[in-house]
């Protein structure tokens, strides 16, 4: 439905789908279950939030990601400012774009999150 809504989003549904069915058993065990606060919700895989961002990356030197070589920008789990179809993303240079993206955009690179019990 295009909506920005992190419970019911396909990104959700597939990293903690398809992309976590990419570990093994052991290492599946091993991923910590994620109470998201800021969306209410419960993940053992997730996209960072733009706090969360901001906090465990401290420069935007420090968010840039890379993708064959060249920086890309990268979605976050937060809402976007302009409206319900918007979420957060962090641009190319590192800094975080709380305007936000049309989430039905068919690109842009994803940093998946998660805790592992140690």
């Amino acid at each position: 439905d295009d909506s920005n809504d992190w419970a019911t989003s396909e990104i959700r549904a597939w990293l903690n789908g398809e992309f976590l069915s990419g570990f093994t058993p052991n290492e599946q065990q091993q991923i910590a279950e994620t109470r998201l606060v800021d969306t209410n919700t419960t993940d053992k895989v997730f996209l960072l939030s733009v706090d969360e961002a901001e906090r465990y990356f401290k420069a935007n030197s420090d968010r840039v990601a890379q993708l064959d070589g060249e920086a890309c920008w990268w979605w976050l789990r937060s809402a976007g400012s302009h409206g319900s179809r918007d979420a957060a993303y962090v641009h190319s240079v590192g800094g975080v774009g709380t305007d936000g993206f049309y989430v039905d955009l068919g690109f842009g690179g994803v940093r998946p999150a998660f805790w592992l019990n140690l």
